[in-house]
């Protein structure tokens, strides 16, 4: 098998490259069929043959050995796909203790040093063998996974679709007017029952200064998931998403069906749209004609899930944070700092949106990310070191508790600046706080997981459906029927793990 595409007499990129690159894209798209778009294979695998190209030109450029050269791009090429992989199976199983990255990585390089070190003793013969038995091999398994893929297709045997536990059947507007409309999420905001276990305190600085400016403020509020992408999707369909049952439906397309959800079936933000309202989204979910200004890196698609797998993903997202110097990650732009500064360029955003006057009425919808730990800022708004903030919260106990308590104390800070901007310019809005689920890293999978913070202010006063009990997925439900005149049912909460 020829080991190369060969183009002005030398080798473009070896056979096998290439053929690593099919696999791993064909792999990853078993399981995925209904979420994929046509263009993320072809963009993943332009960006992987990059990646190849530039492994296989620095092997070439220091070995004179060309074959060898190639077989040892292969083999690093072959790390920085799959390294991720490996280092995930090997916590499955080790379930619950985790190998941790102080052993995984020398383990991992030491393994690559050998087997490089064994490729450059071996003589070309061997490794020509090698290559073609090793080429044959992914072929093979290429074939395997394009049948699968294939017979998925004919037979359209799919899992069941993610769908909404009831429908939200809106009709005409018939409210007096349209209000702006202000929604602020905080993500990982405990709700006060929590705090209260937690803390012994229900972080009371926030309740009145809510319920002094005219507030709806739920004791004991609930989300039905304790992740964020099933939660929104659940609000803006106004309804609890319904899971299949099937244990084989990946969580990973879970998250891409909800956020899907979120971007093309969105039930709330197209209702405002056909009524005039204009839509502006300070949030990393794209919504509906208005996507997400922020550059996040969650895997919201399948092209992000499948990149993340990848060394140079996995680095960005999770390996950068073990340096010391928040300049150095703020030049490399981790995954953290950037959530840091993206909070940070968020209420400065959302301030600034406040302030402008349109002649349509509007949906601003910010969400923070925050105080989601690791605690990046202290009760003054100061920056930490993320490095630290990251082993408190590995850590966890006494010392992470106070931190995010103190999170919580600047959180409100900044709740207290939007309102009282609000309350200035526009008293007559529609003004909800929210979170999205508990503190996962102390609630676990507890109750305490879904209970929330929910804080409601409406034009005329109270509303006599908004209850202590309230949940997420009736939010809009509520403020429909009050300012619209919609008649939609209130819905018994669900909570899923």
């Amino acid at each position: 098998m020829n080991d190369g595409v060969k183009k002005y007499g030398g080798y473009l990129l070896p056979l096998n490259h290439v053929l690593l690159i099919v696999f791993f894209i064909l792999n990853g798209m078993n399981g995925f069929r209904e979420v994929i778009k046509f263009r993320e294979p072809f963009l993943l695998f332009l960006v992987l043959l990059g990646l190849a190209k530039i492994t296989h030109v620095i092997c070439r450029f220091l070995m004179r050995d060309h074959p060898k050269a190639s077989m040892v791009s292969f083999l690093i090429f072959f790390v920085l796909l799959y390294a991720r992989s490996i280092h995930s199976g090997i916590n499955g199983w080790l379930k619950p203790a985790r190998f941790n990255y102080s052993y995984y990585f020398p383990l991992l390089f030491l393994a690559l040093g050998i087997v490089i070190w064994r490729t450059r003793k071996s003589s070309t013969n061997n490794i020509d063998g090698f290559r073609k038995y090793l080429g044959i091999a992914l072929v093979t398994l290429s074939i395997y996974e394009a049948g699968r893929y294939g017979y998925d297709i004919v037979t359209d045997d799919h899992l069941p679709d993610m769908k909404y536990s009831a429908e939200a059947p809106v009709t005409a507007w018939s409210g007096a007017s349209k209000p702006n409309i202000y929604f602020f999420l905080f993500d990982e905001y405990q709700g006060e029952k929590g705090l209260t276990k937690m803390t012994g305190t229900a972080d009371s600085s926030l309740r009145p200064f809510l319920t002094a400016n005219h507030f709806m403020v739920a004791k004991n509020p609930s989300s039905g998931f304790r992740y964020t992408f099933y939660s929104m999707a659940s609000l803006f369909g106004m309804a609890d998403l319904e899971f299949p049952s099937d244990r084989s439906f990946l969580d990973e397309k879970r998250i891409i069906m909800a956020s899907s959800l979120i971007r093309e079936e969105n039930k709330l933000v197209n209702y405002l749209s056909a009524n005039g309202y204009d839509i502006k989204n300070l949030s990393l979910f794209d919504l509906p004609g208005h996507p997400s200004s922020t550059d996040n890196i969650t895997y919201l698609t399948w092209y992000s899930l499948q990149y993340h797998k990848t060394f140079p993903g996995w680095f960005v997202s999770d390996i950068l944070h073990i340096l010391p110097s928040n300049k150095i990650q703020g030049f490399l732009n981790s995954f953290f700092y950037r959530t840091m500064s993206q909070n940070e360029h968020g209420f400065t955003a959302t301030l600034a949106e406040l302030e402008k006057k349109t002649s349509q009425p509007r949906f601003i919808y910010a969400h923070f990310l925050q105080p989601r730990p690791p605690v990046f800022l202290d009760a003054d708004g100061k920056q930490k070191n993320i490095t630290n903030a990251m082993r408190e919260f590995n850590r966890g106990g006494e010392p992470f508790i106070r931190s995010y308590v103190g999170y919580l104390k600047y959180t409100n800070q900044m709740i207290r600046k939007m309102v009282g901007k609000i309350n200035l310019i526009d008293p007559g809005a529609v003004v909800l706080i929210a979170s999205d689920h508990g503190l996962r890293s102390w609630a676990g999978e507890t109750e305490d997981v879904f209970n929330i913070q929910l804080a409601m202010k409406l034009p005329g006063g109270q509303d006599s459906l908004f209850t202590d009990s309230t949940s997420l997925s009736n939010t809009f439900r509520i403020v429909l029927n009050h300012i619209a005149g919609q008649k939609l049912a209130i819905r018994p909460g669900r909570k899923q793990l």
